[in-house]
């Protein structure tokens, strides 16, 4: 850490530190103006994933005494933020804290999901449960409530004994939570071979409780109708269902169940899912992909999520003869690690060279230049569309890069008017003479014009080039930039004047940039590729948000719609046919026209095993609209 950084970190702690003195000495009277600033400011650092930040902002608001509007909010981020860090004790007592201090207060739920997960990582299972079915029982929160049941089903079919089960069960005077823990026991009995006990716990229930919640889920155990492993393709999901990724994981794995109730009960009756939770650890990843592939009657498995989990999750895979499915992963390459891998989202290759071959087939462009993120997912996509431009005729005029967020980008710029004005010179030696005779008769030109003409073109591109001048030599401007990054780069551009098409990657499918005013006057026209296209006439899409809003009072999420479509694709093709992991590895191998909410999944084009399918859409007369 260079003296610049220490003398601003120490200047923001002393100015921290100050007006928490000065704040916690106040009684009456106080401007809470510098308090929410930081309160503000705390959540920005949250957001980025800039946890100690954060941690050193809550941590000094966590000493203030004095109520003020954000106090509340401030308490639970500095739980959550402890517990990011993995500082799970300090924040468990955090949030205990805020569950005495504001009980009734509807962040309650938030902090005692939070408490619920402070619990599984410390390995204290049977209190992570209980947190996560009170969550379940009674927040407001219609999703908050689905993951407090998804968790808690999790740890009860995976992490607790029998007896572990039975002692909440007896504890507990919620009829909610004693019939979903009969429930658990019941399956988990089931599991082990013990049908009879398991008839037994579900009868006994169900004579005391006439018409519990979960009943007919119960009578089917008592009744024996629950079927056998070895009748029933088990189909596992290996996704983070706690950690960094959780929400994510979660929304994914919300997908997966909405789609599989969905279902007829003679289908359900077909299959079982099995759920992991790979916390988003690369260790825990392979021994729960490792447990997969051991199990014979498991025929696939959705997941993992995330691109560096799915490669480790691959290679076992592959040894194992097991087909796996990311549903999300977009690295390039994961499913070139053997036959049984696949990606249902694309991968960076196929998104760029995808938009290089509308650029060049479909709008016409020659000229392009390119200015990307120096960073993996930069570099990849700009290799990919580079390619494929050379590959159809087209040329890199000029290609630059930017570290970080991408405020400043003045030398970039000036570097791409410097190749333009050059092309621009070249362009104009290079039309064909005029004939002299013309010339000789034009008097339209004085001499003088035609000497300032002459002193101009003289002169260093850097004399001449005030950023006034409209630049239309360079046909498209490629920019794969990161999400969050529109609201830099927009601006910018206008003032730099180029008349060009503005082609994107997938963050730039970003509707509160597009549609701001300040920003979208820039931005007419500007052509993007993206797995998922949101607009109203993709009916698919209009009918799952709304049986969303029946079941969970909220919209699909990106993720959610990714597992909907994984389970959906899945069930489609497994049949008659399908009798071992090779017969299901065969199908998805020669799979291409699989319609989901999210667009088409093809595995057979040029990306072997990797969805082949984008759309192209553009931003136009403020709509986004489908091209391709």
């Amino acid at each position: 850490m260079n003296l610049r950084n220490i003398s601003q970190k120490l200047g923001r702690s002393f100015a921290i530190s100050l007006l928490v003195c000065t704040l916690s000495y106040a009684q009456t009277g106080i401007d809470n103006l510098a308090v929410e600033s930081l309160s503000k400011k705390a959540v920005e650092e949250y957001k980025k994933g800039e946890y100690s930040s954060a941690l050193s902002i809550l941590e000094d608001l966590y000493k203030i005494r004095f109520d003020y509007s954000s106090k509340r909010i401030n308490h639970l981020m500095f739980g959550k933020t402890l517990y990011k860090l993995g500082k799970y004790d300090r924040a468990k007592r955090v949030q205990k804290d805020f569950l005495i201090n504001y009980h009734d207060d509807p962040l309650a739920e938030n902090a005692r999901h939070n408490l619920g997960e402070i619990y599984y990582r410390l390995g204290e299972f049977p209190k992570a449960t209980r947190e996560f079915l009170t969550v379940a029982v009674n927040a407001r929160s219609a999703p908050l409530r689905t993951k407090g049941l998804t968790l808690a089903g999790y740890i009860l079919e995976n992490k607790v004994t029998l007896d572990d089960i039975r002692k909440q069960r007896r504890e507990t005077v919620n009829i909610v939570e004693k019939a979903y823990l009969t429930l658990k026991l019941s399956e988990n009995l089931y599991k082990i071979g013990a049908t009879e006990l398991a008839k037994k716990e579900a009868g006994s229930f169900l004579s005391i409780y006439k018409n519990p919640p979960f009943k007919e889920d119960i009578q089917r155990i008592r009744d024996g109708k629950l079927l056998k492993g070895t009748s029933t393709v088990n189909i596992g999901v290996l996704l983070p269902l706690t950690g960094e990724n959780a929400e994510n994981g979660l929304n994914i794995l919300r997908g997966i169940k909405t789609a599989f109730n969905e279902q007829p009960s003679e289908i359900r009756k077909m299959f079982k899912l099995t759920i992991m939770d790979n916390e988003s650890d690369q260790v825990k990843t392979v021994k729960e992909m490792m447990k997969f592939a051991e199990d014979p009657s498991v025929m696939v498995v959705i997941g993992p999520m995330m691109s560096d989990n799915a490669t480790s999750a691959a290679a076992i895979a592959n040894s194992a003869g097991l087909p796996m499915i990311s549903p999300t992963a977009t690295k390039d390459g994961i499913a070139g690690i053997g036959s049984y891998s696949f990606q249902a989202n694309s991968d960076l290759t196929v998104r760029g060279k995808a938009l290089a071959k509308f650029a060049i087939d479909s709008l016409g462009l020659k000229k392009i230049a390119i200015l990307s993120p120096a960073n993996d997912y930069g570099k990849q996509m700009t290799d990919s569309f580079a390619r494929e431009i050379d590959a159809r005729g087209g040329e890199i005029v000029a290609q630059s890069w930017y570290y970080g967020e991408p405020k400043n980008l003045r030398l970039q710029f000036k570097q791409f008017r410097r190749i333009g004005f050059r092309i621009r010179e070249e362009l104009y030696l290079a039309e064909e003479p005029p004939d002299s005779a013309a010339i000789l008769a034009d008097t339209t030109l004085s001499d003088s014009v035609m000497m300032e003409m002459l002193t101009e073109l003289s002169k260093p591109v850097e004399e001449i080039d005030s950023g006034k001048v409209i630049l239309d030599v360079i046909d498209g401007f490629y920019l794969p930039i990161e999400f969050g990054e529109i609201k830099y780069l927009a601006p910018q551009f206008a003032f730099w004047n180029f008349k060009t098409q503005i082609l994107g990657g997938q963050n730039w499918y970003d509707e509160d940039m597009l549609f701001d005013k300040d920003i979208s006057r820039y931005l007419d026209g500007v052509a993007f590729t993206s797995d998922i296209y949101r607009g109203a006439d993709n009916l698919a899409l209009q009918n799952l948000k709304n049986r969303y809003k029946e079941l969970y009072n909220e919209e699909p999420f990106r993720t959610d719609i990714f597992g909907y479509d994984c389970m959906n694709m899945v069930l489609q093709l497994i049949g008659d046919k399908v009798r071992t992991r090779e017969d299901f590895k065969d199908k998805l191998t020669e799979l291409n026209d699989f319609n989901g909410v999210s667009g088409m999944i093809n595995f057979t084009g040029y990306s072997k095993r990797v969805n082949n399918s984008i759309h192209i859409l553009e931003f136009s007369n403020k709509e986004i609209v489908k091209i391709n």
